[in-house]
């Protein structure tokens, strides 16, 4: 008993210590409500269908969060079975335990297969901006949150938008990124030479996020 008991702390202490270098996954949870997808998954993958097979063995929403971190760090199948089971900040955000099983590389093939994500043109930012009566030189601010692929694809369809990001994740994406650093951001994306404008965070909070500060500029803000 005592061996578990100081196994769980030491869990404990660890999570703590992530949260406080800033843990990606964990803004997520207080911000999208991943049960609010739960009706389209079930019926995306035939979960009340016998005739296909029966109930898949994994909750459709967990299988879902971990398409978010395979695409998040690109990782293959393999890769994202080896690292849920390696990594505490990967389990604490699908909602695992130490003991729970995890889906293996084939079931998160299947289920990405099964899934596929619609390519559709129209739903590009871009697009989007367009029917809204702008163009994409009336674009002149992106704010993101970090640099990853799944938030500055499409980029410099906005050539003329200075972009706005944490110095923190302008060091680790652009100026000196580590070895996992490399595999995570793709320079590419950025090529172009957008104006990237690095901001310190600051003091005040808004859905977990730290505050920095207003663009002064009058501008319509498109969400």
């Amino acid at each position: 008993m005592a061996h578990e008991a100081a196994g769980v702390l030491w869990c404990d202490e660890r999570l703590a210590r992530l949260s406080g270098l800033g843990d990606q996954l964990e803004a997520f949870s207080p911000t999208v409500d991943f049960e609010a997808f739960r009706p389209d998954l079930e019926k995306a993958l035939a979960y009340s269908d016998r005739s296909k097979g029966g109930r898949p063995p994994f909750d459709p929403v967990l299988m879902i969060k971990i398409l978010v971190i395979q695409t998040l760090n690109n990782l293959s199948d393999e890769r994202t079975e080896y690292l849920i089971n390696d990594r505490l900040s990967f389990m604490r955000f699908l909602g695992l335990g130490l003991s729970d099983r995890v889906p293996d590389a084939k079931t998160v093939w299947l289920v990405r297969h099964v899934i596929r994500p619609v390519l559709d043109p129209e739903e590009t930012a871009i697009r989007q901006v367009e029917r809204l009566g702008f163009y994409p030189t009336d674009v002149r601010h992106i704010l993101l949150t970090h640099f990853d692929i799944d938030h500055i694809g499409g980029l410099s369809d906005f050539p003329r938008a200075q972009v706005h990001l944490s110095a923190a994740e302008a060091q680790g994406a652009i100026h000196h990124p580590s070895f996992t650093e490399r595999q995570r951001y793709h320079p590419l994306q950025w090529a172009y030479g957008p104006a990237i404008v690095e901001h310190v965070l600051g003091n005040d909070v808004w859905r977990s996020f730290s505050g920095v500060k207003a663009l002064l500029e009058t501008s319509r803000l498109v969400c």
